[in-house]
């Protein structure tokens, strides 16, 4: 049986707000696919697989979103590997009450992308959760940025073609700046202006 999940149940069940463009992006039905369970997702699969504009489904990169069914079950898997952190265990230490991460997509290794929300922030920043080494490094000052960061990414360094059907489709999503230089198809830009972003930035988010 399918159990649907829409943005806005999600959002009540968690009781966050996603940013404005991940809004945008579901408003569009590019995540539809994202709202069913795994169990449907491996029943329609050459269907998402066709939809060209299927959210992140068939962009190369490292950049798996959770569907949203399981964005709960990953919150729970996220605080389950806080508990390999012996003080975190023994509660010497926890996560920072003015902050708060939400998993909501995954790199291969097993990595979580997280929305990082901060107390007195509009947006949530992002950040990848090491679930081997229980760092926290911020990755994007926010949404866009990461998406542009990924795009890019699939293109300079996983060898995406910029012209890739599924690449253009997602373009339509980022700001006016970043949409650009995917339209100028400039992919040096693209490649320095993430070079310059620098590395991600570990945080401190226990105390």
């Amino acid at each position: 049986m399918n159990s649907v999940v829409t943005l806005k149940e999600l959002e009540n069940m968690l009781d966050v707000k996603f940013p404005r463009t991940f809004h945008e992006i579901y408003n569009s039905g590019a995540m539809e696919w994202l709202t069913h369970t795994y169990d449907w997702l491996n029943k329609n699969r050459a269907t998402v697989e066709a939809d060209i504009e299927a959210f992140f489904y068939s962009v190369g990169g490292d950049c798996e979103p959770i569907i949203f069914p399981e964005i709960q079950e990953t919150i729970n898997y996220f605080e389950e590997m806080l508990e390999y952190d012996e003080d975190y265990k023994l509660g010497k230490v926890k996560i920072n009450p003015k902050y708060r991460f939400i998993p909501f997509a995954q790199m291969g290794s097993g990595d979580l992308y997280c929305f990082w929300y901060e107390e007195s922030s509009q947006e949530p920043k992002i950040t990848v959760y090491g679930h081997d080494t229980g760092d926290m490094d911020l990755w994007a000052n926010n949404f866009d940025e990461f998406l542009f960061i990924q795009l890019g990414t699939s293109v300079v360094d996983w060898g995406d073609n910029i012209n890739n059907d599924s690449i253009q489709a997602h373009t339509k999503f980022l700001t006016y700046e970043y949409k650009k230089l995917f339209q100028s198809e400039d992919e040096e830009k693209i490649k320095s202006i993430i070079e310059a972003m620098g590395k991600p930035k570990q945080i401190e988010y226990l105390v």
